[in-house]
């Protein structure tokens, strides 16, 4: 079990790892890449869900023929793969939000109203955006809809992606925006 244990962490790593280093080498479709892995993210979290779903009712018909213990088996199915429900809700949120900010990352009207917005933050208080970050990152944490949300190597992975991309955001939303409009004259 310590080794399966030690292993899956460690194909976490792999995984996003991975990720990472295709939507780096991605130049020029960084962000049609980027839209793919949060699509893949919560795809897969909805096959799992599904799966868990279908397969549990298939299973617990097959292994229990009189129906008066077929409840408490489903209730036991349940338990015994809660695992796979945190890992269907993990994807489908994290992928779900990996869709938002390449969606604000993107050329549409309202994201470049959302990064000409914040484009005066990011370059006069920028200590107040990564707060703020940190104060939403905190809160999220404390809130987190599975139990995996509080394991340190889950933890550190998804701040330092946190952090890479506001500070993503942050560089374009400057790029686009290097100083402010001209104030108007009344």
């Amino acid at each position: 079990m310590k080794i399966l244990k030690a292993l899956s962490s460690l194909l976490v790593i792999v995984v996003v790892a991975l990720y990472a280093l295709a939507i780096y080498l991605a130049q020029g479709r960084r962000r049609l890449l980027l839209g793919a892995t949060g699509a893949s993210l919560v795809l897969v979290g909805l096959v799992i869900a599904s799966l868990r779903h279908f397969l549990g009712g298939v299973i617990v018909d097959s292994l229990v023929k009189t129906e008066a213990n077929k409840h408490p088996v489903s209730v036991i199915w349940s338990l015994e793969t809660s695992v796979m429900r945190d890992i269907a809700i993990i994807l489908v949120v994290y992928g779900a939000l990996v869709l938002l900010a390449t969606v604000l990352a993107g050329p549409n009207r309202p994201a470049v109203a959302v990064r000409r917005w914040l484009a005066p933050s990011f370059r006069h208080h920028p200590v107040v955006v990564w707060v703020a970050a940190l104060f939403v990152f905190l809160i999220l944490l404390a809130w987190g809809p599975t139990a995996g949300d509080r394991r340190l190597l889950g933890v550190a992975l998804l701040a330092a992606t946190t952090a890479v991309a506001i500070e993503a955001l942050r560089r374009q939303t400057l790029r686009e925006f290097p100083s402010d409009p001209p104030s108007a004259i009344s």
